[in-house]
């Protein structure tokens, strides 16, 4: 189970990278980023928050100290939740982007 749950991190992470070099992508050529940024911010923070569920899941009821860094781990967690944006926010600039809409109404 560890393994496996490891793995699991591990193909987050690559995932999160692969978003990562989109944006880089998309800069270098000089196009739009904020659909690529959007996404790469949506898989950033459900790993951030995989790997922290994972470090607290694994370190037992001492991950829930409040100065143990599984503890710490979890919240900054779900600071990257709302830091640069909501996933809601960011759900939506993908699906504008996807679509070719204009963010004006």
């Amino acid at each position: 189970m560890i393994r496996q749950r490891l793995a699991e991190l591990e193909v987050d992470v690559a995932e999160v990278e692969m978003h990562a070099l989109r944006v880089l992508d998309a800069m270098q050529k000089g196009r739009s980023a904020a659909g690529p940024a959007a996404a790469n911010k949506i898989v950033h923070t459900l790993a951030c928050q995989g790997i922290a569920r994972t470090a607290v899941d694994f370190g037992g009821p001492e991950a829930l100290l409040a100065d143990s860094r599984p503890s710490l781990l979890w919240r900054h967690a779900l600071w990257e939740t709302i830091g640069g944006g909501t996933t809601e926010i960011m759900r939506s600039i993908v699906a504008r982007e996807a679509l070719g809409l204009s963010a004006r109404r």
